[in-house]
């Protein structure tokens, strides 16, 4: 059953860093184009992991503690087959192979998402206006853009001044 919880507790985790770091990459890519190196990028991510571990060990400790001097010793004495004794060593013993877990996976996720340059990353997050200036033909009249999509299609008519996203 602990086995099964950590496993949880492991994807889950991975799952929340993958999405923080997808969910950022205009972000990252903006601060390293300004000059922050990728070695800054993972340093910055590795100490974010390790901070969600500090805080979950933090607070599964303070649970623990307050659960097992009320509610399991409450319990322990209703029952005479019961003996009740509070260790820690099972936290240690997670301790350093939660670092480990929670300092690897952004790295790897940075990796991952660090394939691409930095001008690739912010042009696909740029989108929008940009993306589809890439993609257009555009011509002007006395008040309008006209803008063509490279297959031949017409896009929008917009006023000067605004984009045609």
């Amino acid at each position: 059953l602990c086995v099964i919880l950590a496993l949880i507790g492991i994807l889950n985790f991975i799952n929340s860093m993958m999405t923080s770091i997808l969910s950022r990459h205009k972000e990252l890519a903006m601060l390293q184009s300004v000059g922050m190196t990728g070695n800054q990028v993972k340093r910055m991510l590795m100490y974010e992991g390790i901070g969600y571990s500090v805080l979950g060990l933090l607070s599964s400790l303070i649970l623990s503690i307050v659960g097992s001097l009320t509610v399991v010793r409450m319990m322990g004495a209703e029952l005479s087959y019961f003996t009740w004794h509070f260790t820690l060593l099972p936290v240690f013993l997670c301790i350093i192979p939660l670092f480990l877990i929670t300092a690897l996976v952004p790295l790897i996720c940075y990796n991952k998402m660090a394939q691409k340059t930095v001008v690739e990353r912010l042009r696909i997050a740029e989108g929008g206006c940009f993306q589809m200036l890439l993609n257009c033909d555009i011509t002007v009249d006395k008040r309008h853009w006209h803008f063509r999509t490279t297959s031949g299609d017409d896009f929008q008519t917009v006023l000067p001044g605004r984009c045609g996203a």
